[in-house]
């Protein structure tokens, strides 16, 4: 579907375009796949939207092939993934099917008869063997698996036959899985309960060198750091450390681990020290400067550094940030979110909203009569107007005549907006005949004050 035919066939408020990003979309697969092994040790990715998925010896341990079905189903339901889930003896098959039918699980027997109905671009074929099948007429795999098998490589290439096969399970199909990255952990256990500090402190900060150098051989940081005490007569103790951008920096994480490491109880004793990277990312490689002598005062290794202390030390849900939120109302365009987490999409408020906006709307819509724009803003019209706050506390009125335009020096209350001008009301124009209205009185009229006041035409206000 286009974007066009989308926004023809859904609410303007259901439909939301945003740039295609390759990078992204293949990261976002792969966390999928790694999600994914809570079903099977074996899934790898089908780009570029499809996941691959080995349940052979699995079904059993989780309840069926149904069941498997329906909790993925589900749980990609929760997550915001709309998808289609097809249970199949190949994976060709399994593919093909998902992407072009509403099939659920087809069995060993049903295969063939499930296969026949899908066109030709299921088998994934290049672009000059689908010319040449369309030109004789063949668009199903059906009309494929009742031809010749002799006469298609010659006409279609070899490639056919194969992708044929092993659709049908007659050729052997092989996947390469996504091995999920094992967590780096490191760990020391005494050869006897203690409870000297000095010990301690010597073997964390020791583990905690090793940690960050095996890190920083693969081009990682630290997200979430988890320090645990095995105590001989109490259950072990684990500390949880977050920081807000991936580090291997171990005397910034040893900032981070001594103050909460003195406050903990070790009992009789400590015999084990283990540490754990939880989460950690990818540390991107940048360029330094070789001759300045003066540290950068926007760094921002230094200002997470900064954040990482005060969220460990002060809580996580003491050190916030404002993020932008797609709004409607001006007063809800940003949120509080804790600043150890790691930002998405960095975005300013100009690309968020990049039109003015006022700094806050009434709840119901107020009219603003006879306002009409023109070249160099808005100006008030020829004819009375009347103004006022949601309370109903003030009111401003102005007459004047049709041959000039008058320019607003002053005003008072909130910016309202009105329809076009050809839909608003018009008051009659002031005649000669008709006697001019009192000036509104100086200070604050009553709430129950309703009339439009007029100004003398010889000195409007």
């Amino acid at each position: 579907m286009t974007l066009a035919d989308a926004r023809s066939a859904f609410p303007p408020d259901r439909v939301h375009a945003a740039p295609c990003d390759p990078g992204r979309d293949a990261a976002a697969l792969g966390g999928l796949a790694r999600w994914a092994h809570r079903f099977s040790p074996r899934v790898a990715l089908d780009p570029p939207d499809g996941l691959l998925i080995d349940l052979t010896g699995c079904a059993r341990s989780l309840g069926g092939e149904p069941a498997i079905r329906s909790r993925a189903l589900r749980d990609l339901e929760r997550l915001g993934i709309g998808v289609r889930c097809v249970i199949a003896p190949t994976y060709a098959a399994a593919a093909a099917l998902a992407r072009h039918t509403r099939a659920g699980i087809v069995e060993p027997a049903g295969l063939h008869a499930a296969v026949e109905a899908l066109p030709v671009k299921a088998l994934g074929l290049d672009a000059r063997a689908e010319a040449g099948l369309a030109e004789v007429g063949i668009d199903r795999v059906g009309q494929l698996v009742g031809m010749p098998r002799s006469v298609l490589p010659a006409r279609f290439g070899h490639d056919l036959l194969l992708r044929l096969d092993r659709m049908l399970g007659r050729a052997i199909e092989t996947i390469e899985p996504v091995r999920p990255e094992e967590p780096v952990r490191v760990s020391v256990d005494f050869d006897g309960p203690t409870h000297r500090w000095e010990s301690i402190e010597h073997v964390i900060r020791t583990l905690l060198a090793d940690l960050c150098e095996r890190l920083a051989a693969r081009d990682l940081g630290v997200l979430r750091l988890v320090l645990t005490l095995r105590r001989s007569d109490l259950p072990p103790a684990s500390l949880a450390f977050v920081a807000s951008r991936p580090t291997h920096d171990g005397r910034h994480l040893w900032s981070l681990v001594r103050p909460r490491l003195e406050r903990v109880h070790l009992g009789f004793g400590v015999e084990g020290v283990a540490l754990l990277a939880e989460r950690h990312g990818r540390i991107a490689h940048t360029q330094t400067d070789a001759w300045s002598a003066e540290e950068d005062a926007d760094d921002p290794e230094a200002f997470a550094r900064l954040v990482d202390t005060l969220s460990n030390r002060l809580g996580r849900d003491c050190v916030l940030r404002a993020e932008p939120v797609d709004s409607h109302r001006p007063e809800r365009a940003f949120a509080y979110r804790p600043a150890a987490d790691a930002p998405g999409r960095d975005r300013d408020r100009e690309e968020a909203h990049p039109l003015p906006r006022p700094s806050r709307l009434f709840p119901r819509p107020e009219p603003a009569e006879v306002i009409r724009v023109v070249a160099g803003g808005p100006r008030p019209g020829p004819h009375a107007g009347l103004f006022r706050d949601p309370g109903g506390h003030r009111a401003v009125g102005l007459a004047l005549p049709r041959t000039r335009d008058w320019a607003v020096v002053r005003a008072r209350g909130v910016e309202l907006t009105c329809p076009s001008p050809s839909s608003i009301k018009r008051s009659p124009t002031p005649s000669a005949t008709t006697p001019a209205a009192p000036r509104p009185p100086r200070g604050r009229p009553r709430p129950s004050a309703t009339r439009n006041w007029r100004s003398p035409a010889t000195t409007p206000s």
